[in-house]
């Protein structure tokens, strides 16, 4: 979807924004006037604003890869805003943060709440905004940090028709693939931990075959109506599920 203004007197549009969003298992690649591209994983929403303005501006919530023009151009999420010039970078934003990884280019990371920023200057850069609890019953401040070379292809790797992992965390995996399949986890605190995981999933393949890369790796799991579950309360409904896959294998 390619964004353009034509020269002429127009009348005023009759909107403020355009809004775009993306279901599971869909992407979306916009182009704005000043030709930066951002491509949107599934299940994000963009909204840009209709009216012209001296610096380019989007709001975003999920996931995307932007890479911007000559032009400064401002990337609005829930806890803070991006700002880059001639930049291509992986963004993820949710309520409780923001996550960068850069591939080239500079860009300044600001937090509202903290009203500071973080610049990322080099490759692989990684820049993360999150809610931290220092404790259970404190309230949750914001905290905002850089770390250097991140996997840049595997923060890349959901805009490939093959989506290769190699030994990457089973939790990283889950949370990509729940995105695109459109499937919710009951638990995440019930995803055994320092589990890894190496698989290869086609775009177009079955969610099936993920549960399947998934049991591979000695993890059952439970699905009803789109939730997965991974918690012991419901090894009954897990093991009556392996017995059926193996009664149709």
């Amino acid at each position: 979807m390619k964004i353009e203004r034509r020269a002429g007197n127009y009348e005023a549009p009759t909107i403020a924004n355009l809004e775009i969003h993306t279901e599971a298992r869909q992407q979306c690649v916009l182009e704005t006037e000043d030709g930066t591209r951002i491509r949107m994983n599934a299940q994000t929403w963009v909204r840009y604003p209709i009216q012209k303005r001296d610096i380019a501006y989007i709001d975003l919530i999920g996931e995307a890869y932007v890479s911007t023009s000559d032009k400064p151009f401002i990337v609005g999420t829930v806890k803070g805003k991006v700002t880059s010039t001639s930049s291509d970078f992986v963004i993820k934003s949710v309520k409780e943060s923001t996550k960068i990884v850069l591939n080239n280019g500079k860009l300044n990371l600001y937090a509202y709440s903290l009203k500071k920023s973080k610049r990322l200057h080099s490759p692989r850069d990684l820049g993360v905004l999150m809610a931290d609890w220092l404790d259970k019953s404190s309230v949750p401040k914001d905290t905002l940090f850089r770390m250097e070379d991140m996997n840049f292809e595997m923060a890349k790797m959901w805009t490939r028709k093959v989506r290769t992992y190699e030994n990457i965390p089973l939790r990283a995996f889950v949370e990509e693939m729940s995105r695109w399949e459109g499937f919710t986890i009951k638990r995440w605190d019930c995803l055994p931990k320092n589990k890894l995981i190496t698989t290869s999933v086609h775009y177009q393949s079955a969610k099936e075959e993920v549960y399947s890369a998934i049991k591979d790796v000695g993890v059952l799991l439970y699905e009803e109506r789109g939730m997965l579950s991974f918690c012991p309360e419901d090894k009954k409904n897990k093991i009556a599920m392996t017995e059926r896959r193996k009664h149709h294998e």
